[in-house]
């Protein structure tokens, strides 16, 4: 359905271009190039999902989504010990998401994505904490003047 006649009232407009395909190839494959872009083991639950599961498609379309409650890693995880022990269900991810992690807040989540958006070499974080010793002369007295070489001085004050 295109645009609408101007005047129209109780009418919805529906494009196809935003509505997922119906056909059960195209969503294999963009479930798989998805699941791939969260590795290898991704892969290995979405297949062992595919494989046991009757309506494994919806479930690993929900799987997906989790990523946007709980953060990447905990996702990892999660997935990780799925396959570790043959548990290839959404409802298996979602009791081990339940025992081991937190949800993310929005703000967390969207620092993630965020982050991910950088290039690689500003992702890390090059600036370690300095260790509390480096404080400790902060609070020293001062009064005494510094102790300076008599080499280092200036010759014409």
């Amino acid at each position: 359905m295109g645009r609408l006649a101007r005047g129209t009232t109780g009418a919805r407009a529906i494009l196809k271009a935003h509505r997922p395909s119906v056909d059960p190839r195209e969503q294999e494959g963009l479930l798989r190039q998805r699941f791939a872009e969260l590795g290898p083991i991704a892969v290995r639950f979405l297949d062992g999902l595919l494989r046991d599961q009757r309506y494994g498609r919806r479930q690993a379309f929900k799987t997906l989504a989790l990523q946007s409650t709980y953060a990447r890693a905990d996702l990892l995880a999660a997935l990780e010990r799925a396959v570790r022990f043959g548990a290839y269900s959404l409802d298996a991810i979602e009791r081990i998401l339940a025992a081991n992690a937190r949800p993310q807040s929005s703000l967390d989540a969207w620092a993630e994505r965020e982050r991910e958006r950088l290039p690689a070499h500003l992702r890390d974080e090059p600036v370690t904490p300095r260790p509390t010793t480096a404080y400790r002369t902060l609070g020293e007295n001062h009064d005494s003047p510094p102790q300076t070489n008599e080499a280092s001085r200036d010759p014409h004050p």
